[in-house]
């Protein structure tokens, strides 16, 4: 028997009105057809999309400042008509000045030489600008001068650390393209110190800083790569470095004036002293080679001007030599090296240090004769050299120390015989030669002029500058 069709109606909801349909029901299956609503086409073409185009563009920033020879970048921001960001936009950047500053396809400007100048970029029919301010290229080290030298009081800072022309800037003159050719700052309140990067401006020919009495420090020696024609600096406490290339450069200046005083640079040479003979392994050697002051570190004391007077390392486990900077400690009237492990001949620099009253170096183990230029010690009172390994004779030239009262030679192989300039050493009272090789015997002459005040005398156990 084949299959049973009943016919049936039934709702079918199309999205339109409910429709009865007729449809045949298989008992084995169903088709089920969607009929749509009419027949009519129901398909829209959307409106045509207007192409972005520029509208608007701004420059950021809109203004700025750049030293010559230096780089600022520019961003340009498009916005087409709907106000959105055309990032793929092409600009073309332009500047109204070249000489002032330039700029390339990618909106970097490089400042040439000071001025203004406007920089533009531009879109299709639409454009803007920035402002550039191009510095010049002295500009930075003028403030370092303003901010080393106390520009807060001074009686004329005009323009200085501003934006306009370092030409109008009081006492400064530049060339066309902004670069500083001379410094008239003659009393003017200048007090602290010349900065050290003075120098880096290039085209500078004349200073002028005399009449400033509160101005001190070394004049910078970034100074002598300069053709100065004329320093003044009289009137000032300014000094000069220790270079006799720099001295030179000085003498060589057309015109100068200013007096030539030495700068104190006594914490790098006592730290050429602390290195030369071992510092690192010293028994004391408290704050040496930090930023206290001086009359901190062991050993130490300054005067009033913070010079160096006293060096008194006596038994504190030196080793090495002792350095030729110890002649740049002018102001020193004692000197205590004894009873080390120092060796190496004694330094014939130390004749330079005039002001000495009394001078230790026994119980080391230095070698080589006693230098001739101690006769330069014009002012020594005590003198300890004993127990060395010291030989010769003694200079002649010990006739010179007028003021010596005590000579103390014992327990070395000096020899010789004591010179007659001796005769000369009428404040001379204690002159120790034992177990050495001088010829101890006094001729009648220097015991007159001595007045019989030299005697021989024998140390006690472990004496000496102590």
């Amino acid at each position: 028997m084949g299959p049973v069709i009943v016919k049936k109606e039934r709702e079918v909801l199309t999205g339109c009105a409910p429709k009865r349909l007729a449809y045949p029901f298989v008992a084995i299956g169903a088709v089920v057809t969607l009929l749509s609503c009419g027949g009519e086409d129901t398909t829209t073409t959307p409106p045509a999309v207007e192409p972005s185009r520029p509208a608007q563009i701004s420059i950021e920033p809109g203004e700025f400042a750049v030293t010559a020879g230096e780089t600022v970048r520019l961003k340009g921001v498009v916005l087409d008509q709907r106000g959105k960001h055309m990032f793929d936009a092409e600009l073309t950047w332009a500047t109204s000045d070249p000489a002032i500053a330039t700029v390339d396809t990618a909106g970097i400007v490089t400042g040439v030489r000071e001025g203004k100048a406007t920089l533009s970029a531009t879109a299709a029919a639409i454009s803007a600008t920035a402002a550039a301010t191009v510095r010049s290229q002295d500009r930075n080290n003028l403030i370092d001068l303003l901010n080393s030298a106390g520009g807060g009081d001074w009686t004329n800072r005009e323009n200085w650390d501003s934006d306009e022309p370092v030409g109008t800037w009081y006492g400064v003159e530049a060339n066309a393209d902004g670069r500083v050719t001379t410094l008239r700052l003659s009393d003017n309140g200048l007090s602290g110190r010349l900065p050290a990067d003075l120098g880096d401006i290039a085209f500078l020919t004349e200073l002028h800083v005399d009449g400033n009495e509160g101005l001190s420090g070394p004049i910078p020696f970034s100074l002598s790569e300069l053709d100065l024609q004329q320093l003044q600096y009289a009137g000032t406490m300014l000094c000069t470095v220790r270079d006799e290339g720099f001295r030179a450069w000085l003498d060589a200046i057309p015109a100068r004036e200013g007096d030539f005083i030495a700068c104190n640079e006594e914490r790098s040479d006592l730290m050429k002293l602390y290195e030369a003979m071992g510092g690192d392994d010293w028994t004391y050697s408290g704050n040496w080679g930090s930023n206290a002051p001086l009359d901190s570190w062991f050993g130490i004391e300054v005067n009033s001007a913070g010079r160096v007077t006293e060096i008194d390392l006596n038994r504190n486990g030196l080793t090495g030599e002792v350095p030729a900077e110890i002649k740049y400690f002018p102001h020193l009237r004692l000197l205590r090296l004894d009873y080390n492990q120092l060796e190496g001949e004694v330094p014939p620099e130390i004749g330079l240090l005039t002001e000495l009253r009394r001078m230790d170096i026994d119980g080391n183990r230095f070698t080589g004769r006693i230098p001739p230029e101690f006769g330069n010690l014009v002012k020594l009172k005590e003198l300890w050299m004993g127990g060395n390994n010291m030989s010769g004779p003694i200079p002649s030239e010990f006739g010179n120390l007028a003021s010596l009262e005590d000579l103390h030679l014992y327990e070395a192989p000096f020899s010789g015989s004591i010179p007659e300039e001796f005769g000369a050493l009428t404040e001379l009272r204690v002159l120790r030669i034992e177990a050495t090789r001088i010829d101890g015997v006094f001729s009648n002459t220097e015991m007159s002029l001595n007045r019989g005040r030299c005697e021989k005398v024998r140390p006690e156990p472990g004496a000496g500058g102590s």
